[in-house]
């Protein structure tokens, strides 16, 4: 606290007000956060130039009861080898992050296009603002508005599929993406095309919505319905807990993810039989 007084007091003194002429004047300061680093006696100040934090792509306004961020979930479609031109299933879908995210790579949208910077605000900005349009410009021709739907979502949750289709509408990515409000378990593989891809799987985790026990028990249907419905399949599943890994009944790999303060796994593989 004490350093972060001293710079504020320091800051303030120079920059509050200027001189011009004989008279101080008192100016006008965007908001800007900065980062003091302390390593022994050396001080590193920067300069927050993204804003709000870099996993908001300014994409979903609707709440989400329990929400994966939108990197990770970027993250999770990688670790699973998501291919493009193959299907996507978001099953229990909640917000579509999964969807959002998804249809952003079949579309060739960059990840922070629908959201401002901090950056912007800069006085240098102003000088540098027609090179930013430029490198907007030559990335719109590159956007991909594809004719064919290959991301599905689907929830239980009628709100939150009305909410993502809204999104999805706003947003150009309703071509890509179909939601149905229809139960996972209700679901198959034909009502999603002529070729397996990659179904993508965040269930409850016993928390925010409903018990560990329904959870655990949920778990399991879910990698039962797998097996038996979804051969051929890449799967990428979020395991709220390691022992439900010995659960999963065909090989995986897994990656350990710190997500809001609770030690999950991300399950990825491929189902054979």
């Amino acid at each position: 606290k004490a350093i972060a007084e001293r710079f504020r007091s320091g800051i303030a003194q120079r920059f509050l007000e200027v001189n011009i002429g004989d008279t101080r004047v008192p100016i006008q300061i965007p908001r800007q956060k900065l980062f003091i680093r302390t390593v022994e006696d050396r001080f590193t100040v920067s300069l927050d130039s993204s804003g709000k934090n870099l996993y908001k792509r300014g994409i979903k306004k609707q709440p989400a009861t329990a929400p994966i961020r939108e990197t990770t979930a970027s993250a999770v479609l990688m670790f699973a080898g998501y291919s493009h031109s193959d299907p996507l299933l978001d099953a229990m879908c909640g917000s579509g992050t999964f969807s959002l995210e998804a249809a952003m790579m079949v579309q060739n949208i960059p990840a922070g296009w629908f959201r401002d910077f901090a950056f912007t605000g800069w006085p240098a900005f102003g000088i540098n603002y027609k090179r930013w349009e430029f490198l907007k410009s030559h990335q719109k021709k590159a956007i991909i508005r594809p004719v064919k739907t290959s991301v599905f979502a689907s929830d239980i949750d009628r709100n939150a599929c009305n909410l993502l289709g809204e999104v999805a509408v706003k947003h150009q990515m309703s071509q890509t993406i179909k939601v149905c409000n229809r139960d996972f378990f209700h679901l198959s593989p034909a009502d999603l095309g002529d070729r397996p891809g990659l179904v993508v799987i965040n269930p409850p985790y016993g928390r925010r919505i409903g018990t560990l026990q329904e959870s655990a028990k949920l778990f399991k249907q879910l990698c039962k319905k797998l097996k038996t419905d979804y051969k051929g399949w890449k799967f990428a599943l979020i395991v709220p807990r390691k022992s439900l890994l010995a659960e999963i009944p065909f090989a995986v790999k897994t990656h350990p993810v710190l997500h809001g303060g609770l030690n999950i796994y991300i399950a990825v593989g491929k189902i054979l039989s």
